[in-house]
This record gives C-alpha cells, structure tokens and sequence, in this order.
C-alpha cells in the first residue's frame, strides 16, 4: 500500500491512498478497510469528502469519521487546552481487480499563536515592504511540521483463523495509538500486512506570530476610521449640498 500527501504545506492538504490488486490476490474472502490516525491540528474534511463520493456515483468506498465533536469552522486547531485528535477509516464496500485508489482530503487550522524573534512593527514592515528577500524574512515560527502515521491496512475475514500470506492476526485496539485508543469502537481480531511502511507523512501547521496582533489590529483600526473620515467628507461636501439645495427649490 502506498501513501502519498499533495499541498502539504497549504490549510487543505489531500492524502492520496493507493491499494496494488496484487496484495490482496489471496484475500478473496476478507473486506479491506484502511486506518488513518491524523494529529492534533489535521483534521478530515468529511464536507469535500461527501462531494466526491456524490460526483463518482460509482465509488464502492466509504468513510467512517471517529473523532470528537469538531467544528472545522474554528480558527484555532486545538481547544481548552488539549488536543482533538481523528481517525478516518475506509471501507471498501467492493473490491475490484484493478485496486483501489482513495483521495483523503483534510482541513489544518492555525495553532495558538507563538512569540516571534522580532518585533511585529519591524516583521509587518519587512514584509510589506521589499526590503529583503523572502526567505530572510521568514520566521521559524511560521509553521510547525507534524507527523502523519503511514496508513495501516487492514483485512476483516469471515475465518478469522485463515491464513493470508504477508499478514499477521491482531486485535483492532492494538493498530490504534495511545493518543487515539479512546476511538477505538471495538477489539475484533483482524488481519494487517507483516512489512509496515515506517515511513512518515509530514504536514505543516501554520503558527501566527503573536507580536503581529497589536500592530494589525492598530492598522485595521487605522483603515476603519480612515474609511469613515471618507464617507463623512463625501456626504458633507458632495451628498448634503444637493439635499440642501433640492430642499430650498421646494
């Protein structure tokens, strides 16, 4: 099984699963699923998710969300202090002899905001003016990377004690880590390959720079008021003299 993450460094990454009909040549009698842990931050995105599986019409997959209560509308990706983690399963209703090949699409947010090296007015200034190039602007804090497991493939067998060449019997808990055990839904003996792909996804988290909040929110006081100086200019010298003189035509 491959696994593969495009737009890991924008809010909406997708993670690309890919299943080879070869590794499941002698599991005929087995329904294949696949396990995906996501981290504190990476969210699935069930809303795109459901608009590609209506727009196949054929597709013989479906997505079951475990997670907490999550509203992706937040700003921020982490509340009350902890941490929300997912996990994304996806059953396979129907094999097929050409594989399967599963987009995953997912939702980052912003996390709490971290002190910068420097100043907000001297960051705000370097960036909108082009003083510098942009990578000696660019701040560590930016982002933060985190770590997508690999995702786990799972076989559930109607003989639980059948033999599937490259695979080993284990409980359903026991693929799910520490962080995620809590959504874990039951402890059934199942079947995952024997080579696990060690290999860890990365994605980026964007981090706010927390010196920026006073010097934004005193421009955008600045453009608010600035705007309404306008608007009271133009109907004072524009608006009102024609109201003035409609009413003295009366």
């Amino acid at each position: 099984m491959e696994a593969s993450l495009t737009h890991a460094t924008s809010l909406h990454p997708t993670l690309h699963v890919s299943i080879a009909p070869s590794l499941l040549a002698n599991a005929a009698h087995c329904r294949p699923s696949v396990l995906v842990h996501l981290p504190a931050g990476v969210f699935f995105d069930p809303f795109t998710a459901s608009h590609t599986l209506t727009r196949k019409q054929d597709s013989h997959y479906k997505f079951v969300h475990l997670a907490s209560s999550v509203e992706l509308e937040h700003a921020v990706g982490r509340s009350g202090g902890g941490s929300e983690v997912e996990t994304v399963i996806v059953e396979v209703d129907s094999w097929r002899n050409d594989g399967l090949s599963v987009d995953i699409p997912l939702h980052t947010r912003y996390q709490p905001p971290a002190k910068g090296e420097r100043s907000g007015w001297t960051r705000l200034a370097s960036q909108l003016l082009p003083l510098s190039s942009p990578e000696s602007v660019k701040e560590k804090q930016d982002y933060v990377q985190v770590d997508i497991q690999q995702p786990k493939l799972v076989l559930t067998c109607k003989d639980e004690s059948r033999y599937v060449e490259g695979f080993y019997a284990t409980a359903v808990q026991s693929l799910f880590p520490p962080s995620h055990k809590h959504l874990a839904k039951s402890n059934n003996q199942v079947l995952t390959p024997s080579a696990a792909n060690k290999h860890t996804l990365k994605v980026n988290l964007p981090v706010p720079d927390a010196a920026l909040l006073t010097p934004i929110k005193a421009i955008t006081l600045a453009t608010v008021l600035a705007a309404a100086l306008v608007v009271l200019a133009h109907l004072a010298f524009n608006v009102l003299p024609l109201i003035q003189h409609a009413e003295s035509s009366l």
